[in-house]
């Protein structure tokens, strides 16, 4: 695929994450201005316990003005110094109360959530024999409750398009995945 020349960027917000003004080359020639957003890449986590339940997070979002139940999830800080499942092993320290290294760790995969306007990419992963045994460990600002929601119950809502209880993109994706990946190992 042809690179697509960037002729101007323009800094236009700075926080969490940063907006910048891009003005680019098309094929064609023309030229065409985009936002995009800039931010950290992050990590999503499908937990399951011993008894086949996953353990959700439910948490405050603004963007739906309302609490979303969704898999373990955070940013690859630069504590993680580009490392994802250290990012990864973190998050479900911290919002699920599990020691990570007493889990069996799968690579998921990544995927990247709207090239179109976003830079970020999120990895997932599975950690089988993810029992709480430690008290969860929230940031500042952070206000999660734990949900343990049997497995075979988590994926049947993601895959019901009308079902919101769960609906963002790293819970469904990620639970999408975490199923094929133990569906291949049990007929294996």
């Amino acid at each position: 695929m042809e690179e697509i020349k960037i002729q101007k960027k323009d800094r236009v917000y700075s926080g969490w994450l940063n907006v910048n003004v891009v003005h680019m080359q098309l094929p064609d020639g023309s030229i065409i201005q985009r936002e995009v957003v800039q931010r950290k890449n992050w990590v999503a986590v499908v937990a399951i316990t011993d008894d086949n339940k996953v353990i959700m997070v439910k948490q405050p979002r603004a963007g739906i003005e309302r609490l979303s139940l969704e898999v373990i999830a955070g940013n690859v800080d630069e504590k993680h110094h580009g490392d994802d499942k250290l990012a990864a092993m973190d998050e479900l320290r911290e919002e699920a109360g599990v020691d990570p290294n007493t889990c069996k760790w799968t690579d998921l995969g990544l995927y990247m959530p709207d090239p179109a306007y976003c830079t970020s990419i999120a990895h997932l992963y599975l950690a089988e024999h993810a029992n709480q045994s430690m008290e969860l460990q929230t940031e500042e600002g952070e206000v999660i409750e734990n949900v343990l929601l049997p497995l075979d119950e988590a994926i049947s809502i993601v895959k019901d398009g009308f079902d919101t209880r769960i609906f963002d993109a790293n819970s469904t994706i990620a639970l999408l995945r975490a199923e094929k990946y133990l569906n291949i190992e049990k007929n294996n």
